[in-house]
């Protein structure tokens, strides 16, 4: 196998910076400059990771409620899909997300209330009906949680 200049200067450049930099990876940051480190190592133990995991799923909630009520369609449907870990707290955004006027919000709301089998918000998608179809008329959310 013959390799060109143009190849060989980029192998040359790549080989140059890893033996420069080193193969280790660059720390992960999350938001806020935050480090989320990946397994507990023999320093990071959590002292009380019932505590650490009701805080953090309070934070979680906090996040999934804010994202419920985005002007952002993107925002709101992503809300719905975490909703399903939450279903204590999901029928209230569900609710909200079959009344929404985006229609890939309100495809989510359905789906989601079929997968969580919350039939007391089914007289409310019936009202949203003719909002839900696609152009092949099919109404699968709609199906999907009905049939749960």
């Amino acid at each position: 196998m013959k390799i060109h200049g143009i190849q060989f200067g980029f192998m040359f450049l790549t080989l140059n910076l890893l033996l420069l930099t080193g193969c280790q990876p660059a720390p992960q940051q999350g938001s806020g400059g935050l480090t989320y480190p990946t397994a507990p190592t023999p320093g990071n133990e959590i002292a009380d990771p019932r505590g650490f995991l009701f805080e953090h799923r309070a934070k979680a909630l906090e996040i999934v409620q804010a994202a419920a009520e985005s002007p952002l369609a993107g925002l709101r449907t992503n809300a719905l899909e975490a909703a399903q870990d939450m279903p204590e707290h999901a029928r209230d955004m569900l609710a909200q997300g079959i009344r929404d006027d985006n229609p890939a919000v309100r495809f989510v709301a359905l789906t989601v209330m079929g997968k969580l089998r919350l039939s007391s918000l089914i007289p409310d998608a019936r009202a949203r009906l003719q909002m839900v179809m696609n152009p092949y008329g099919q109404l699968p959310s709609l199906l999907f949680a009905a049939v749960r």
